[in-house]
Parts: C-alpha cells; sequence; structure tokens
C-alpha cells in the first residue's frame, strides 16, 4: 500500500507539474 500510495502522489505531482507548465506557456506566448 505504502508503494501505490507514493506512486499515486507522483502521478498527481506530474501532472500539476504539466498542468502548470502548459499554463506558463501559453501565457508566456
Amino acid at each position: 500500500n505504502y508503494y501505490i500510495e507514493n506512486w499515486s502522489l507522483w502521478l498527481d505531482a506530474k501532472i500539476i507539474l504539466r498542468t502548470v507548465s502548459s499554463m506558463l506557456r501559453g501565457t508566456g506566448g
């Protein structure tokens, strides 16, 4: 369970980073 929870947290962080980076790119033009 510990590994699964850690993996899901890492996935969430990856998705968040992707969204933030795409947003910054959109505003940056």
